[in-house]
């Protein structure tokens, strides 16, 4: 049975910024204001764990369908810093439903604000 370690950085920021369908940019803009470190490579390339590719998930649902701007995300996940990443993205959920923030307006918000920075699906 293959083995692997969720936190061993394996996967390229390109790839990361397809999965997400997000620019390799936005990655970049997390790694500065310190809300998303990946791993450097010996030539100092961005490597991805599976565990940061489920944090960057749970930013870009911040961002994109409960449109919170970055300082608010960073604060979140301080908060939320205790709980597991496969955990968080449900308990953020269910706070948004119990602050009334329902599916209906998550996916305004997603329209809204998912054109910024997303790349063109083929």
């Amino acid at each position: 049975m293959l083995q692997y370690n969720e936190k061993e950085p394996l996967i390229a920021i390109g790839t990361v910024a397809k999965m997400l369908k997000i620019h390799q940019r936005t990655l970049r803009i997390y790694d500065e204001i310190g809300i998303l470190r990946p791993e450097r490579s010996g030539k100092n390339r961005r490597l991805y764990s599976i565990e940061d590719c489920r944090l960057a998930q749970i930013i870009t649902f911040l961002t994109r369908n409960l449109g919170i701007n970055l300082a608010g995300v960073k604060l979140i996940l301080e908060i939320t810093k205790d709980i597991d990443n496969k955990e968080r993205l449900e308990f953020l959920l269910q706070k948004a439903q119990n602050s009334n923030i329902d599916k209906t307006i998550q996916k305004e918000n997603f329209k809204k604000y998912s054109k910024r920075g997303r790349k063109k699906i083929n």
